[in-house]
């Protein structure tokens, strides 16, 4: 026998071939099994969905007609939201809630023919009798200087008109689906009509006119360079000037300075910082302050939010941690803002926080400031935390997305951890990668509004 063996080593004219002939049945079963897999996860999956979108559609109807559909209108919408055969519907009501069964043959690859029944495929999804479970959702956005590079705002607000649509699409009800809108920079704008509210501390409008005497340099010779600096992580080119020569002379005129609120507000000291109760612990108001456009708070009337989208403009720093803070406050249901639903009535509260940069400004609390005018970004990231954990502990659901090329490995970290365990974290390179993440996110908010 060992004789055998060692000829059949040493024999090169077919070993190998043969050799390969054995190897060849288990790689090609380990393949073939690889890709079964995957075609089966992705048909249960797109299965799932097309059930999950039937079963909010049952609920609609039942909401509206005060009865259940058809089983062949609830067939006829699932083959419409599925590529696959489907082979039938069952719709039923199980308790409180309306249970939706669909079965459907996965397609053939390797396996199927020989054990079809092994291939056959079930989804279900339930949705409550009563009302399909509301949702409010706040979307904090970066409206920062850095969003002006390579068209990032343009997409954002594309992609988040898209997602109100989707959602206002499968609201079951008027109602059941508010969303908010909180646009960030480094301080976040509350707007001008809160100036009186009994949570503001603004002090009141003023313009003064003085005479002003200053020395200037009169003739001379001005001299231009170009130079490039740094706004919000991105490179820009500007023209630096200076001037040589002349007489310095002191020069007097009428000058006025005015202070005036335009809306931003600071952040409250601790332990209030990132908090949401305690409304009688006044917020600042900062004066002479531009910040990006006006909070948008809770509303049903999604077409309306498409025009607060379109509005916003890309200008300063990031700070995200404002934009968390004031997107907690939205969803809540006491003041500053006070329309969304007690935390008793079950709807769920979603945050959708989309950056690009790294946190480049923090708070200046230290320093007996209530203005964000640090630039201790490291900070920025510690109380960015900090308040997407606070969200989370009061009971919000938050995604996280980071946006583009410009943002380093520790802004992704941040917006990582904002998210937390239970949320969920989206690196989007691109336009149509934040596309699929809206697109992503809204299907998991309405698998949120179903009851299994």
């Amino acid at each position: 026998m060992l004789n055998f063996l060692a000829k059949f080593i040493e024999d090169r004219n077919g070993n190998f071939a043969m050799m390969l002939v054995f190897l060849f049945v288990p790689i090609f079963g380990g393949v073939a099994a690889a890709v079964e897999f995957s075609n089966l996860t992705r048909h249960q999956s797109k299965l799932q969905a097309a059930v999950d979108a039937a079963a909010l559609f049952t609920g609609k109807h039942n909401l509206e007609k005060s009865k259940l559909p058809k089983e062949a209108d609830v067939l006829s919408f699932v083959r419409q939201n599925f590529d696959g055969p489907v082979d039938g519907v069952k719709v039923n009501r199980v308790g409180d809630n309306i249970q939706v069964v669909a079965n459907a043959v996965a397609p053939d690859l390797f396996f199927g023919s020989v054990f079809p029944q092994v291939f056959l495929r079930e989804a279900e999804a339930y949705v409550p009798a009563a009302d399909a479970g509301a949702a409010e959702v706040v979307l904090v956005l970066d409206n920062t200087y850095s969003m002006t590079a390579d068209g990032k705002m343009a997409s954002l607000k594309k992609v988040a008109k898209d997602f109100v649509a989707d959602m206002q699409a499968k609201s079951l009800k008027k109602g059941d689906i508010k969303i908010g809108l909180v646009p960030f920079d480094y301080h976040v704008n509350v707007g001008k009509h809160n100036r009186n509210a009994s949570w503001m501390n603004v002090p009141a409008d003023t313009s003064e006119t003085k005479n002003v005497c200053r020395n200037q340099r009169v003739g001379g010779t001005k001299t231009c360079e170009q130079r490039t600096r740094t706004r919000d992580g991105v490179t820009e080119t500007y023209n630096h000037c200076s001037w040589s020569g002349g007489t310095i002379q002191n020069v007097c005129k009428n000058e006025t300075s005015t202070r005036k609120w335009h809306g931003c507000v600071g952040s409250r000291p601790a332990p209030y910082t990132f908090r949401d109760d305690t409304p009688n612990v006044k917020f600042d108001g900062m004066m002479n302050v531009w910040c990006s456009n006006p909070i948008v708070p809770l509303t049903d009337n999604l077409a309306s939010l498409n025009t607060k989208i379109d509005a916003m403009t890309p200008n300063r720093d990031t700070y995200m941690a404002p934009g968390v803070m004031w997107g907690t406050r939205v969803l809540s249901e006491i003041v500053p803002f006070s329309e969304g639903a007690a935390s008793a009535t079950g709807v769920r509260k979603v945050m959708i926080v989309m950056s690009d940069g790294d946190n480049v400004r923090s708070n200046d609390l230290a320093n007996n400031n209530s203005g964000h005018w640090s630039k201790n970004g490291v900070q920025g990231d510690t109380n960015t935390r900090s308040a997407c954990t606070t969200a989370r502990n009061d009971g919000v659901l938050i995604f996280s997305i980071a946006f583009g090329n410009s943002i380093s490995t520790r802004g992704q970290a941040v917006l990582k951890d904002c998210a937390g365990p239970n949320g969920g974290y989206y690196l989007a390179k691109d336009a149509k990668a934040l596309e699929q993440a809206f697109k992503d996110i809204a299907d998991k908010i309405i698998r949120l509004r179903l009851t299994g």
